[in-house]
């Protein structure tokens, strides 16, 4: 049996702010302060960058990773971090980097109000299904490259 599915229809979406409010050269580092002003309800956002690209003393709204015992930010892939954005809040994020590393970051931001959000018509889930676990379901999603 073959379900076929129309064709979904555009629908325009406010990207967030995106603002650089620091950016500066002392020595071989580069020092910026980015940040990303939602302009919709957001719930989360998730930042990535290339796996061997190199973040010192990175901060989220001026927290940075506990236990940290290194300047460099340890991670294992493309993810920076994850950041659960508490009634809609900006997210600031202060790094910085070699000198000659471009600046390669991308954003998703997500709103978790797909079924309920009058700019779409989904019919809710039926009884007998489930959202898939650990993964983002029901959501609105925004991507976009941070650029300079």
């Amino acid at each position: 049996e073959y379900t076929f599915y129309k064709k979904a229809a555009l629908v325009k979406l406010l990207p967030p702010t995106v603002s650089f409010i620091k950016d500066s050269i002392v020595g071989n580092q580069r020092y910026l302060k980015i940040e990303i002003a939602p302009n919709r309800k957001v719930n989360r956002y998730d930042i990535f960058a290339p796996e061997n690209d190199v973040f010192n003393n990175l901060k989220a709204n001026n927290v940075k990773l506990i236990g940290s015992k290194s300047t460099a930010y340890p991670r294992n892939g493309q993810k920076l971090l994850t950041y659960y954005a508490a009634d809609s809040t900006s997210l600031t994020l202060q790094f910085s980097i070699p000198k000659a590393q471009k600046i390669n970051l991308s954003l998703k931001e997500s709103s978790f109000d797909l079924l309920t959000n009058s700019l779409f018509k989904i019919a809710p889930r039926k009884t007998n299904m489930i959202a898939m676990p650990f993964v983002v379901n029901d959501a609105v999603v925004i991507e976009q490259k941070i650029t300079r």
